[in-house]
């Protein structure tokens, strides 16, 4: 799962980024408003029914000493800040005893809803010139790599893990992948992709989360993996590996997947 998280953040930098690469070329502009207009129609919905049961679940069935952790969950899922107040309060050494959040799983959601955000203010400026963008994005992720790395250094693992600052580099791996031409890597993602897929694969069974020495290397080389993996499934590279990908189960599951995610941990 904390793989798949990660993964997760690199399709979403890759998938928003080459949102606004298309709407930048096509129509020379941004139009941020409608930008987070269709974010929210996208996510609120489905946010708001999870809500109203967790506060069906608070009234009903909820211990007592739940209350006040689910009412600051809330609240953090609400105002997309899920992963700052978990950082400065809600992963103390106590909190493995005490009933784990129905909302403690928000904190991605977080990360990436503050993607949203800000990053279509920087892309209107990087986006503006294709060699621009395509030297200005991998530079960025260059800088997110090297912050995270001595973040390992510098930083407790629930701030490493779950910082926005930190897991940065995920998103701008996928970004990075939108700005390249794709025929420029055609012939490399026809035998890197699947190595790398295996690679994500790998990572997942061997991996652990849960120590500090994961992240000095291992971690961030699954994240690249990942990013290998988007290189063959690009639009115009026709690799062997999209036709694994798009089997019909797998498509309806990454249709569904947001809210899979919303209730798979309540």
């Amino acid at each position: 799962g904390w793989i798949g998280v990660e993964c997760f953040f690199v399709l979403s930098g890759y998938l928003i980024t080459s949102l606004l690469i298309s709407e930048y070329d096509g129509n020379g502009r941004i139009d941020l408003l409608a930008f987070w207009r269709r974010r929210a129609r996208r996510l609120l919905p489905a946010l708001f029914l999870l809500l109203g049961v967790i506060a069906v679940y608070s009234r009903v069935v909820a211990d007592a000493t739940e209350l006040s952790t689910i009412r600051r969950d809330v609240l953090g899922a609400l105002t997309y800040t899920s992963n700052w107040l978990a950082i400065n309060g809600g992963g103390g050494y106590w909190q493995h005893f005490a009933f784990p959040s129905p909302l403690r799983h928000m904190w991605s959601l977080a990360v990436e809803e503050q993607f949203y955000l800000f990053y279509p203010l920087l892309a209107i400026v990087l986006l503006r010139s294709k060699r621009a963008r395509t030297i200005a994005v991998p530079a960025l992720a260059v800088a997110a790599l090297a912050w995270q790395l001595w973040m390992t250094n510098h930083a407790s693992l629930d701030r490493f893990y779950l910082g926005t600052d930190t897991r940065a580099f995920g998103i701008l791996v996928g970004a990075t992948v939108a700005v390249v031409p794709a025929a420029a890597w055609r012939r490399l993602a026809r035998w890197a992709s699947p190595i790398a897929l295996l690679g994500v694969f790998a990572a997942a069974l061997t991996l652990s989360g849960t120590t500090l020495a994961t992240f000095h290397g291992p971690f961030q080389l699954a994240t690249l993996a990942a990013g290998v993996t988007l290189l063959g499934v690009r639009p115009g590279v026709g690799e062997p590996i999209v036709r694994v990908l798009s089997q019909p189960w797998l498509v309806t599951v990454g249709k569904w997947s947001y809210g899979i995610y919303l209730v798979h941990w309540p």
